[in-house]
């Protein structure tokens, strides 16, 4: 059986060559692939150095970044200047470029650039790229596709459209400007609000590495946090998706220099440096887990720039006025069933260590804030309380403080809570708990 399936095979393939008789054959193309790549790469080289100002692009690595302004100046030297709004400028550079024949023609831009910068963000794993495909090219507009992203799953993949530049273009000073503002002035305060006709809805961060921003918000009776990208205006700010909040729309938003706010076009919605949260901030049980809290020291970036800002100038004016060397301070005896609850500061002053203590009654609201009253001092809070006011009067304010779950201390077992001043919301301290 095998032999006459295979005599039947070489019957069928000798009478289909013998009905051949002209042997020529017709091609497609009538140059070699190296003779039309040669054509495309001096086709392509002509037409990205051609803009007298170069090339403009918006680039959004993936689908969860804003995007960022891309300007490029191919030369015909190989070189090509690229400048960028990422971190403030901080990779613009002359860098080279290669246009190369794989499975596609391909753009490279070799040297290290902003494109490399963003590729190497969170350990290389952001999304981004600095090898494209050349996917069309005209006089008006280039566009390149991500050489890496595969799209499989769903995965984004990412088109870069280039179009030409102008003079006005490579000032990018206002950008810079802008996405500092955008961040935000760590010394106001730490509640950063989107609100409506006065009424807080959505609280709000912002992330530089991503041009990201997130919106924390009550949906449902439940706090939804929404990341959202961001383009950076020379002006302003707007979500590349805008967010939908009830029955609110969050898109653009300008810029006012003479208070730090935003606003949208209606003039009812605004981000503000606000007086309270947004939404409920993650609860800590003051009082009724732990005894004492000692002032986190160990992570001084767990409490607010504002305060960090005074607390270091008030140890060396403590020293310089008042001869007294502050070393530590906690909160004593928390628990209702110890009683006599105290705020302690321990200091050196002439050649002793001594310890001052200011006794207070406290009380933790349904309003999520806890109120110290004080209600008495000992002899060496009495004798130096000159030296020890300006710390105490940011624990006995009148307003009380907003408690904050901050997590754990490093690698060890405590907790860790915040305490933001009602009275001066750009003063959060943090503690942890023992």
């Amino acid at each position: 059986m095998k032999n006459k399936i295979l005599y039947l095979f070489i019957f069928i393939v000798g009478g289909l060559a013998s009905c051949d008789k002209d042997n020529s054959a017709d091609y497609i193309f009538d140059k070699s692939v190296n003779e039309r790549f040669e054509e495309l790469y001096t086709e392509y080289n002509t037409a990205f150095q051609a803009p007298e100002n170069g090339w403009l692009g918006y680039y959004n690595p993936n689908g969860d970044t804003g995007a960022f302004s891309i300007l490029l100046k191919f030369n015909a030297d190989g070189s090509v200047i690229m400048h960028s709004d990422y971190k403030n400028g901080n990779a613009n550079d002359t860098i080279t470029y290669s246009i190369t024949k794989k499975q596609d023609i391909t753009l490279t831009f070799e040297s290290w650039s902003v494109f490399h910068a963003i590729y190497e963000t969170n350990n290389n794993n952001f999304g981004g790229e600095y090898v494209f495909n050349i996917s069309d090219v005209s006089n008006e507009e280039i566009t390149l596709v991500s050489k890496t992203d595969n799209g499989y799953n769903g995965d984004d993949v990412t088109t870069l459209i280039l179009k030409p530049a102008t003079a006005e273009n490579w000032d990018l000073t206002d950008i810079y400007a802008s996405a500092i503002n955008i961040a935000g002035d760590a010394t106001k305060s730490v509640f950063r609000n989107f609100n409506a006709d006065g009424t807080p809805i959505a609280s709000f961060s912002y992330d530089d590495d991503s041009r990201s921003g997130t919106l924390s918000y009550i949906k449902d009776g439940i706090v939804v946090s929404e990341n959202t990208p961001i383009i950076v205006k020379k002006n302003g700010l707007c979500f590349i998706k805008p967010v939908v909040i009830g029955d609110r729309t969050l898109d653009c938003f300008t810029y006012n220099p003479v208070d730090g706010t935003y606003y949208d076009e209606s003039g009812s919605l605004k981000l503000v440096y606000d007086l309270v949260p947004a939404v409920p901030l993650t609860p800590y049980a003051f009082g009724t887990i732990k005894d004492a809290a000692r002032y986190n020291y160990m992570e001084e970036n767990k409490s607010s720039l504002a305060f960090n800002n005074f607390y270091k100038p008030y140890l060396a004016n403590a020293l310089a006025d008042h001869g007294v060397t502050i070393q530590k301070w906690y909160f004593r005896n928390l628990l209702p069933t110890t009683g006599g609850s105290y705020f302690q500061i321990y200091f050196g002053y002439g050649t002793g260590n001594y310890a001052a203590s200011y006794f207070f009654d406290y009380e933790v609201k349904d309003d999520g804030k806890v109120y110290f009253t004080l209600t008495g001092l000992d002899g060496n809070a009495e004798f130096l309380d000159a030296a020890f006011q300006p710390l105490v009067q940011k624990i006995f304010n009148t307003n009380g403080h907003y408690l904050e779950a901050t997590g754990g201390l490093l690698t060890y077992t405590n907790g860790t809570f915040s305490l933001i001043n009602a009275d001066d919301p750009s003063l959060k301290i943090n503690f942890y708990d023992f």
